[in-house]
């Protein structure tokens, strides 16, 4: 089994690095496809899909399993932040312009089919499928907006002002959301079917003051997983019982600015920005995070994705 990672390309990075992964151990890190910034990665057929900066402008890139790139697609002057599939439809959303973009996949090809604005410098950061619904959380505008797959609105969800919602994941009976909140270091419940916060729980430990870097979000059975970055360079573990919700853990990702991280084979593998490393840590039985089990060394590591 093999991890792909996205990076930025500010620094040593090259563009997309792959590593091997056997029980818990990582190795074998190398060069997959030489591209401009492909921050964010996701999986279409059996494709990649990553964003791309070229000849200034932005988009997405279509690559194969050798790492070649077969189709570009530039729609946008500033790079959005996050890729999220659905099916043949995959979807952008652009922080800094505060949109969300849809294109259409077929047959080893990307078409765009349309922008919608929210604001600018609203700080969309994440597209969530739920239902027959498109969830998009807006950072500065402490919202959610729901669409349907045409992007039509259909609700809106209000956040505590000062949340800065940024990603959530969905429970396992498809009845509950939880989201972190980047600028307030809590962890929110919502209701899908009424489409409002039900409950809010601070994610880092007693005493400990906001940093305002809550960053990704998973879930495995009924515990959820929040990283911080920033002052606090942690991982959260918190189990959750529809709108309850109990903090049980929080650990250091053992490095600094961990951007993102993925829950696979009972394992957290956690992408350390500025210190240009990826740990492996187990989790227990408990649903605890415990010991370092490998490490690997990648330049600039932003997102994480597995596949057999």
């Amino acid at each position: 089994m093999r991890g792909i990672v996205g990076t930025y390309t500010t620094g040593k990075s090259e563009g997309i690095y792959q590593f091997d992964y056997h029980q818990g151990q990582l190795e074998n890190t190398k060069l997959f496809c030489k591209i401009n910034s492909p921050k964010y990665i996701g999986k279409v057929d059996n494709y990649f899909v990553s964003l791309v900066e070229q000849d200034q402008q932005s988009g997405l890139s279509l690559i194969n399993q050798h790492g070649e790139i077969v189709d570009t697609v530039l729609y946008e002057t500033i790079p959005s932040c996050y890729v999220g599939v659905y099916q043949n439809e995959v979807y952008t959303a652009n922080y800094h312009q505060g949109t969300i973009s849809k294109l259409n996949y077929q047959d080893g090809h990307l078409k765009f089919e349309k922008t919608v604005t929210i604001e600018d410098k609203a700080g969309c950061h994440q597209v969530l499928f739920i239902n027959d619904e498109v969830w998009l959380f807006a950072l500065k505008k402490d919202t959610a907006y729901v669409f349907d797959h045409a992007l039509n609105l259909l609700h809106t969800i209000a956040f505590e002002k000062g949340a800065g919602c940024r990603h959530g994941v969905l429970s396992e009976d498809n009845k509950w959301v939880y989201v972190v909140g980047e600028l307030s270091n809590h962890l929110y419940a919502i209701n899908v079917e009424k489409h409002v916060v039900e409950n809010t729980i601070f994610v880092l430990e007693n005493g400990k003051d906001f940093v305002e870097g809550g960053g990704a979000i998973r879930r495995l059975d009924n515990f959820v997983y929040v990283s911080t970055r920033g002052k606090e360079d942690v991982i959260s573990v918190v189990k959750v019982d529809q709108a309850s919700m109990e903090l049980v853990q929080v650990v250091s990702t053992q490095g600094k600015h961990p951007r993102d991280f993925i829950v696979h084979d009972h394992h957290i593998i956690v992408a350390n920005k500025d210190t240009n490393d990826i740990y492996c840590l187990k989790i227990l039985e408990d649903h605890t995070i415990g010991e370092v089990t490998s490490k690997i060394e990648v330049s600039e590591p932003v997102s994480i994705l597995m596949e057999e």
